[in-house]
């Protein structure tokens, strides 16, 4: 299986290359192949008179798979309890199911709310996903047909926008979460108000989630609070919770629902104790940018946050110190994070319009030693090729293996894209920090840029 994988990383990182010459496979996708690469290891010996690159990358990129079609920020997105598909919501309108392996549309663009949807989950079952909106509204689609269920909506609250939705275990009932302030339960499969709508926020809520044996539902708001409520009879367990000092952006419980983490804009993050309604960790101080998302690992050992900036941070949930690196694959704001249920993927959506499926155990690796390789593009001759790995690149001489440019070290993030001129005499680079620099090849030397993109935080 371990060699599967690796084999799919591998065609995944190398297919432009492969298909343009087949005899790149030998020449230049054996040699750049990470260190630790099963596929390399085992077929690279057979090859002696290959390229032999010095300072290659180690381990393959985090990132497993960047989904792009959506034409607006994405806003919500969720794994399948299988883990083979993700579902993602947007500010265009549309919900969209994708093969979380290939990264192909599987079913979708789902249409028929008119404002743009803020929330999606998956039922148990895989079968339907809920959806809210911006239009007052809450729909259950079924995933084959990507119709709208009749029997089950859609759910219309009475005055504002929906912003949070959210399947119990059962999948019998969904809690949304509305402008309006109010928290409402509904029956999946009437669309009937089942409780509530229990009232204790006196600005909008933002985000809900029911706890894994369904009894209970988390809260976040604009008011600044969290509030635990009893999912059968709308009583106050815990709270309103205070410590936040800006909106709460988003709240998940534990796998044993005995903790809720809570983030905000004030560039925080809480983990409350639901019996007690305490503070039982909270993040650093020194972490200044604002806090979209939150989530919960399956086993509760560690939290997955999205940043206004577009960076991602994994933590540890008992001592709220953050493991490992930050890491990058948006340039805008990360509106939702989740992972999969057997930990082992974290998927995210941006701002940007994308959504990144990545690997948590690379992400780990990352941490230590060199970085991964991010970037390879060859010339138009096929003579040259251009690497990008974390704050550095570097030109190479096919024929010869060797360095004849770089590595350029001017950058402060990891690059995202790269491109010879049609001369080769020149690279563009895009960096995750949002700037764009062009480069001489023969000199190392910047021409022009930094070029500054716009950046936005929702």
């Amino acid at each position: 299986m371990d060699f599967a994988v690796d084999a799919r990383r591998f065609v995944a990182a190398f297919a432009s290359v492969i298909s343009q010459s087949a005899p790149h496979l030998y020449l230049s996708a054996l040699p750049f192949a990470p260190e630790e690469s099963k596929i390399s290891k085992q077929f690279l010996p057979q090859f002696p008179h290959t390229l032999s690159i010095i300072g290659k990358a180690v381990h393959w990129p985090a990132i497993l798979n960047v989904l792009e079609g959506h034409t607006g920020a994405v806003t919500s997105v969720a794994f399948s309890q299988d883990g083979k598909q993700v579902a993602s919501g947007s500010w265009d309108k549309t919900i969209r199911i994708w093969d979380a392996e290939t990264g192909e549309i599987i079913a979708g663009p789902f249409q028929g709310q008119y404002k743009s949807v803020s929330s999606i989950a998956f039922t148990q079952d895989g079968n339907q996903v809920v959806s809210g909106s911006y239009d007052r509204t809450s729909c259950t689609w079924d995933v084959a047909t990507g119709r709208i269920v009749a029997s089950a909506g859609p759910f219309e609250t009475n005055n504002e926008a929906m912003e949070s939705v959210a399947f119990s275990q059962d999948a019998r009932r969904v809690v949304s979460g509305s402008h309006d302030r109010s928290v409402i339960i509904w029956d999946a499969g009437t669309g009937q108000i089942a409780a509530g709508p229990f009232l204790g926020h006196y600005k909008q809520v933002m985000s809900v989630a029911f706890a894994r044996d369904s009894k209970q539902v988390a809260s976040g708001s604009s008011d600044k609070t969290t509030i635990i409520w009893d999912a059968e009879t709308g009583e106050i367990i815990a709270g309103p919770l205070i410590g936040h000092t800006e909106t709460v952006t988003a709240v998940d419980f534990s796998e044993d629902s005995k903790r809720v983490v809570s983030g905000s804009l004030d560039s925080t993050i809480r983990i409350w104790n639901v019996e007690t309604g305490q503070t039982i960790a909270c993040s650093s101080q020194w972490y200044f940018d604002v806090v979209l998302s939150v989530a919960f690992s399956p086993d509760g050992k560690r939290v997955i946050s999205g940043s206004g900036g577009g960076m991602i941070y994994i933590w540890n949930a008992e001592t709220m110190e953050i493991v490992g690196n930050s890491f990058q694959g948006h340039t805008r704001g990360v509106n939702s994070v989740a992972f999969s249920r057997d930990g082992k993927r974290i998927v995210s959506g941006s701002d940007d319009s994308t959504i990144c499926v990545w690997d948590v155990e690379m992400l780990s690796h990352q941490s230590q030693g060199r970085s991964s390789l991010v970037s390879i593009v060859f010339s138009k001759d096929g003579q040259c090729v251009v690497s990008g790995s974390a704050n550095e690149i570097c030109v190479w001489k096919v024929e010869t293996g060797q360095a004849i440019a770089g590595p350029f070290t001017e950058l402060f993030d990891l690059p995202v894209a790269i491109a010879f001129s049609m001369d080769t005499k020149q690279v563009a680079l895009a960096s995750y920090d949002n700037t764009t620099y062009i480069w001489d090849t023969d000199t190392g030397v910047v021409n022009r840029g930094p070029f500054i993109m716009h950046t936005s935080i929702r």
